[in-house]
């Protein structure tokens, strides 16, 4: 929607929009608005009126007795009725207006009330003055409820004032110049707060559509990245898959299958990524899951069991999931190309993955199989399956150690950046 070109249509005397739907809308967003304010107004309003009622008391104690009554129920009904239509759904877009009349009649017995008081007669106007502007403040400003607010007012005060009152001519035209010119006042005023309101809600509306494109587009842009990158590397792997079948050598098949393996876990990741409903992080476990259960396929051996022990909390971005991925392809890799059993037992494997309250990552991968030499030195490694994963743990900037304890057994300790 463009503010500028598409601005929907209006009336142009009420400012309704002619979209029922959108003026629907706009008013359920604009009433909530109004409550908290509306509610400590209303407050205010009731203290103030209840502690007038000690003014009566001590100026005119002998009218007591009647007036405090009156003010009570007058004020508590106004007020209360005011109260209820706002947190009532099927009076929601109708309060204001229910609101001003009910306002209206507060105003008018405020009249009466001051009136009572010696000389409270010359109280009648800035009284009057003071309801105008409070009541378009309860109401928000809601221009036509504030009209027929401020109108009511008006209206019954110069018909109290021009039969009851004893003021001269001169003081009736004066007091109704000045209310006629705040009732002007509170007419102009609301209608320019209700525009700018209304112009104000279409703008946050565009602005809300016009984001939540750009995040369709965005996701949907993200969603091709990640899809075109693990194609490519499904292309590098069956390129490496031709190779491997005319290599003509053992070794170098043996070569190619690893490296193929690696391609897979990083196209495994943009799979994974592509996947997600935020394009950012992939669960491990379910990672883990099935990049092992494609390297048990391709490493047909002795009968082996993996077992996975990975805290389904275990979340990971990009950044952290493709060494990873590495890491725990090379550990299974090894696992089902050099472990053999002993004693004939099925040979077994348990991948373990923890977090800690500090966001300290634990992975453990342990084994049942033969050991590695015990003189193997981490410092000067000649294998480059454990090279590869000391290289990869220096990049999530973790620690690695392995040793034997009945087979062998991995360790890594890292923390993410930034977290």
């Amino acid at each position: 929607m463009s503010l500028q070109n598409d601005f929907p249509t209006q009336n142009k005397f009420t400012l309704v929009f002619e979209d029922k739907d959108l003026e629907r809308e706009f008013r359920n967003s604009y009433d909530k608005s109004v409550k908290l304010p509306l509610r400590y107004g209303i407050i205010i309003s009731i203290l103030s009126w209840y502690s007038g009622l000690y003014l009566v008391y001590a100026i005119i104690p002998d009218q007591f007795s009647w007036l405090a009554p009156l003010t009570i129920i007058n004020i508590g009904v106004a007020f209360g009725f005011i109260v209820y239509t706002t947190y009532k759904a099927r009076f929601q877009g109708y309060y204001h207006t229910i609101g001003a009349f009910s306002n209206a009649w507060g105003g008018l017995f405020a009249i009466y009330f001051c009136d009572q008081f010696p000389g409270g007669e010359s109280l009648t106007l800035p009284v009057l003055i003071f309801i105008i502007f409070f009541g378009s403040y309860m109401i928000r400003l809601r221009w036509i409820a504030g009209f027929i607010a401020a109108l009511t007012y008006v209206l019954g005060y110069h018909i109290y004032i021009s039969i009851y009152s004893g003021l001269s001519t001169q003081e009736v035209l004066l007091y109704a110049f000045v209310a006629w010119m705040t009732l002007i006042f509170a007419i102009l005023a609301g209608r320019v707060a209700e525009g700018n309101n209304r112009v104000a809600y279409i703008q946050s509306l565009t602005i809300k559509k016009q984001s939540e494109v750009i995040e369709q587009e965005k996701e949907a842009l993200l969603r091709e990245v990640h899809h075109r990158v693990k194609n490519n590397l499904q292309i590098i792997v069956s390129l490496i898959n031709l190779q491997i079948m005319k290599a003509g050598n053992k070794e170098i098949e043996v070569a190619l299958k690893e490296t193929q393996g690696r391609v897979m876990s990083m196209s495994l990741v943009h799979h994974r990524i592509k996947d997600s409903s935020n394009f950012t992080e992939i669960i491990l476990k379910e990672y883990a899951q099935e990049l092992i259960s494609r390297i048990q396929h391709v490493y047909q051996g002795e009968p082996a069991t993996f077992d996975l022990d990975i805290a389904k909390e275990i979340k990971l971005d990009i950044e952290t999931a493709i060494p990873l991925g590495l890491i725990i392809n090379e550990m299974a890799t090894n696992f089902f190309k050099h472990c053999h059993s002993v004693n004939g037992e099925k040979r077994t494997c348990r991948l373990h993955a923890s977090i800690d309250t500090e966001n300290n990552y634990h992975i453990k991968c342990s084994d049942s199989g033969t050991q590695y030499p015990v003189d193997l030195d981490l410092d000067n490694l000649e294998t480059l399956g454990l090279e590869l994963i000391q290289s990869l743990t220096d990049q999530i900037n973790g620690n690695f150690d392995f040793y034997n304890s009945n087979g062998v057994v991995y360790e890594i300790n890292f923390k993410l950046q930034g977290v």
